[in-house]
């Protein structure tokens, strides 16, 4: 018992990505009930407000055979006949309540996706163990989360009440002129009222489900917050794993590939053994003073490299013991070492002759 208090008083850190990200694959997540209810008293306003009145019309032109002339139905005698009235009438009352069953469903869809942490999770509800603890047991009745539910229980009750006794305290103030009203309008008063009552509920439960998203993501990250130590060890297993570290060279790997085959088509010249080495080098006289390396690569790097510069006329030398040489000192985005300085100048030069001879000719 002292080590649980110690290690749940040691875990002061916050909790990293992949604890997160466990536990909402695990099905914890911090989603709140209140959004369900919220959703629930919104989609009752919205068929009051739109399909009810049209859905209670509908079923009462189907009932109404049964109340105006019952005679019709005692006296049928038919099994088929009594099949074929009943099929009629719960025809005619389901497609009346297939409105209110999609809005409701759709209410209830909107509540469990809007929170976007919905997953299936089978081992929430699997039974264990090491749940039946009354120590534990105890501690979610008298903890601070049971504290807090019964907050927001009693809270959200006076708050609806208070709400709902707002707005229904003038009609029953004004009770005594309804007297005075047409029979036929008072339908229509008490819908009314519903509605005025819904809106007022509806606005006012805004307030309780932002405060108890809130309260619900607080208290989901105050639970899964992580010693030091659970930090370094999640650490270690993470960067230890030989496959993750493999992938995360191999991805590395292929991005400066990438990098480095797009800049062949930039470079001023080749140097290659002709199948083992290839140094791509780039020579710009106003910005650097010294050829800069923006490629270079062994066996089948070097002939893709070759076959890149070809393909964009980057020029080829074949200078094979300056290829392994350039290869062996030099990493890429790094300049040339004063040593080679004579022999890539004069392959430069030549290079830019050529370049100079073929632009008169074009001009001839």
């Amino acid at each position: 018992m002292a080590e649980d208090k110690q290690d749940k008083s040691s875990q002061t850190e916050e909790p990293t990505e992949k604890k997160l990200t466990d536990a909402v694959r695990q099905g914890n997540t911090p989603n709140s009930r209140e959004v369900g209810t919220f959703m629930t008293i919104l989609a009752t306003l919205l068929i009051a407000a739109s399909v009810g009145p049209t859905a209670i019309g509908e079923i009462s032109s189907a009932m109404v055979p049964l109340i105006d002339r019952p005679e019709d139905f005692v006296a049928t005698t038919s099994v088929r006949d009594l099949l074929h009235l009943a099929h009629g009438l719960v025809t005619q009352i389901g497609i009346a309540l297939l409105p209110i069953f999609a809005t409701l469903l759709l209410c209830g869809l909107v509540g469990v996706f809007a929170q976007g942490n919905f997953v299936i999770a089978p081992e929430r509800i699997a039974p264990k163990l090491e749940r039946i603890s009354l120590l534990k047991g105890f501690s979610r009745i008298f903890g601070l989360g049971a504290l807090v539910e019964f907050s927001f229980g009693l809270s959200k009750l006076v708050i609806v009440g208070v709400t709902t006794g707002l707005v229904i305290w003038p009609a029953f103030a004004s009770a005594e002129a309804t007297v005075f009203i047409d029979v036929n309008r008072i339908p229509d008063l008490i819908r009314e009222l519903t509605l005025r009552m819904l809106f007022a509920v509806t606005a006012t439960m805004i307030l309780i489900v932002i405060a108890d998203l809130l309260w619900r993501r607080f208290d989901w990250r105050r639970k899964l917050r992580m010693s030091t130590k659970e930090i370094k060890d999640e650490l270690k297993q993470v960067e230890g794993d030989p496959h993750i570290k493999a992938k995360i060279r191999e991805l590395r790997r292929q991005r400066a590939r990438k990098r480095m085959m797009e800049a062949v088509p930039k470079a001023s010249v080749v140097i290659m053994n002709p199948t083992h080495y290839a140094v791509a080098l780039k020579y710009e006289r106003d910005k650097s003073a010294v050829p800069v390396c923006v490629a270079k690569g062994l066996d089948l790097v070097a002939l893709k490299i070759r076959q890149v510069a070809e393909e964009n006329d980057v020029p080829v030398v074949e200078e094979p013991p300056l290829a392994r040489a350039l290869y062996a000192s030099i990493d890429i985005d790094q300049p040339i070492k004063p040593e080679f300085y004579r022999a890539v100048a004069q392959i430069i030069s030549y290079i830019l002759a050529q370049n100079a001879k073929r632009e008169s000719r074009a001009r001839a």
